[in-house]
């Protein structure tokens, strides 16, 4: 059978058996929706050779299996292994998730213990400012938080391609049964400072940074591309550093999304937007 397409007549059939191949991606990828499943062997024979993991979303349950080929019979063999513990930790917190409260997720980088999934490493000395200025250093850290988020982390591409087309299918199941959309990070890092990201269904090799929801370890909210976007009236109101790297850094900020700011240099300043522009003035 050809895994890359489910026909008709074998989705009709699997149907009767409690076993939904979610789509032609769902089988080629080697993940099976079986929801209250009949069958999780008969289930697992449908993805195809190797590796195959198949799901159970109501009942919160997830198998694993390596599929071998059997000449004789001209079928699959599934023998059951052991899904990665990342990728049953992962999908089982996505899965508690029972209303929109429970996808807000924060994640702190000095407090793994805790945390809901793991930091990533190799973000020390990084904070919200680098995110909220550094298109490239923001696309790094998306890609290696959304990759901790699934699970994506064993040592195996065939394991982590699975779980990445495991969480799509587990987000949009949520979604069709209206608990939320997406799921939100709040990132706290080591100085303090913060960024949001959102992570749905349509892609969960990355996450998306949340524009101006980022603020320093003194709550002022950090310059983002969103003031260019007609955001700017976020941004209004006073601003308050207790020392010059703070500052410096807000400032470098200010410059990259051009931001004038006037007056006599101080720890303090006030922001103003008159529905174009936003200005900001030391006083």
């Amino acid at each position: 059978m050809n895994n890359q397409r489910v026909s008709a007549t074998l989705f009709t059939a699997l149907a009767f058996t409690g076993i939904a191949l979610a789509a032609g991606d769902a089988a080629a990828s080697g993940v099976i929706v079986c929801n209250n499943c009949n069958s999780v062997a008969q289930a697992a024979k449908q993805g195809g050779d190797g590796l195959v993991i198949v799901t159970d979303f109501p009942n919160k349950k997830i198998w694993g299996f390596r599929n071998e080929y059997d000449r004789e019979t001209g079928q699959f063999f599934p023998r059951p292994v052991s899904i990665p513990a990342s990728i049953v930790d992962s999908h089982n917190n996505t899965m508690t998730m029972t209303d929109p409260a429970k996808a807000q997720i924060t994640i702190r980088q000095n407090d793994p213990g805790s945390n809901a999934f793991p930091f990533p490493a190799g973000f020390e000395g990084w904070n919200a400012h680098h995110i909220a200025t550094d298109t490239n250093m923001r696309g790094q850290f998306a890609h290696a938080l959304a990759a901790h988020y699934t699970g994506a982390t064993t040592s195996s591409n065939l394991w982590n391609n699975l779980t990445v087309s495991l969480k799509s299918l587990a987000l949009g199941w949520l979604g069709t049964t209206g608990r939320f959309e997406f799921v939100t990070v709040t990132v706290f890092w080591s100085d303090g400072s913060r960024t949001v990201m959102t992570i749905d269904k349509d892609d969960v090799t990355t996450m998306d940074y949340v524009p101006g929801q980022s603020f320093d370890s003194e709550g002022n909210r950090i310059p983002d591309y969103s003031i260019g976007r007609g955001s700017g009236d976020e941004y209004v109101g006073n601003y308050q550093f207790s020392n010059e790297d703070g500052l410096n850094e807000w400032l470098y900020a200010a410059s990259q999304y051009g931001i004038p700011i006037t007056g006599t240099r101080s720890k303090r300043m006030s922001c103003s937007w008159d529905g174009r522009t936003l200005s900001c003035h030391y006083y």
